[in-house]
């Protein structure tokens, strides 16, 4: 009666990491993509780049998966934050970012068009 639909899981492996590697997090922002078909290379070295430049922008730890089951070719970034102030303030140094808008530009043709998710997680104690 709590939900509606099935619940769904995701098992991913990490590719890259930036950050301290120090913090756990209270929230978790995901973003999840699937390759397009003889891009698997190119958007995988994207993702990477991206990962770190968000890393840069926003100071927050993140990761670079992929997924071990699911839609074939799908990868994910994950970036943590304490508050969700600090997830508002990582989403506004973003969004005014230019280099990050160019980037993000940049990907078009590296991931099938609507096999997207942006999920905000919060740990539950």
């Amino acid at each position: 009666a709590l939900f509606v639909g099935a619940p769904e899981d995701a098992l991913h492996e990490r590719l890259a990491f930036a950050g301290t590697g120090t913090g756990v997090g209270s929230y978790v922002s995901a973003v999840t993509a699937q390759c397009a078909d003889g891009k698997i290379a190119d958007a995988m070295a994207w993702g990477v780049d991206m990962l770190n430049h968000v890393h840069d922008v926003t100071g927050r730890d993140g990761a670079f998966t992929r997924s071990l089951y699911g839609p074939w070719a799908s990868v994910g970034w994950l970036s943590l934050a304490d508050s969700l102030d600090q997830v508002d303030d990582a989403n506004a140094k973003m969004g005014a970012d230019p280099a990050y808008l160019e980037k993000l530009a940049a990907a078009t043709g590296l991931f099938l068009p609507g096999a997207t998710s942006s999920r905000l997680n919060q740990k539950i104690a």
